[in-house]
Parts: C-alpha cells; sequence; structure tokens
C-alpha cells in the first residue's frame, strides 16, 4: 500500500467517498436509507459520494451507521510502543522538537 503522503487531500476524501459507497451497497443500503439512519441530508449524501467533500459531522454520522465509527474514533490516537526504549526515544524527540 502506498504512504497516504503520496496522495492530495482530495484523492483521500475520494477514496473515503469511494469506500462508503462500496460499505453502503455491500449493506444493502439505499442514500436514502443511509441518510435517514445517518441523519444526514440527502443532499449532502450524494455531495459526499460524488466528490468526497463533506462535514465531519456528517462524516461521522454515516461512518457511526455503516461500520460504527471505530476506526475514525481512533485517527489521532497516539501511537502505542512496544517497548520502554521505544517510548523513550519517542520522548527524546519530542523534547529536541520542542525546544526549537
Amino acid at each position: 500500500m502506498l504512504a497516504v503522503e503520496l496522495f492530495s487531500p482530495d484523492d483521500i476524501a475520494a477514496g473515503l467517498a469511494e469506500r462508503a459507497r462500496a460499505l453502503r451497497l455491500a449493506r444493502n443500503l439505499t442514500q436514502s436509507e443511509l441518510a435517514k439512519r445517518s441523519d444526514v441530508s440527502l443532499g449532502s449524501l450524494k455531495r459526499f459520494e460524488q466528490t468526497g467533500h463533506i462535514s465531519l459531522d456528517g462524516l461521522i454520522r454515516i461512518a457511526l451507521v455503516l461500520e460504527g465509527g471505530g476506526q475514525l474514533a481512533r485517527v489521532f490516537e497516539p501511537p502505542e510502543f512496544n517497548s520502554m526504549k521505544e517510548l523513550l526515544s519517542a520522548r527524546k524527540k519530542r523534547q529536541r522538537a520542542s525546544s526549537r
């Protein structure tokens, strides 16, 4: 898989929209049904599926209906460390970065 840094924000948004649409179809939901269940307007849902553009609130609501929102809830989670050495190394890097 390619690193996210190789994609533009529009590419990422379009990918999210494609995956959301595929999940909607896999769950046998029409756009109208998903809009009602997520409390997102039908127009916003259609725009999202076509362009990838939607409010953060709308994205969260759609994610909660389609997949429980678990992955979205972890987007900015701090990294997990496998050892004390990794933790101490990360702390040193942060201290150096903040002292600049």
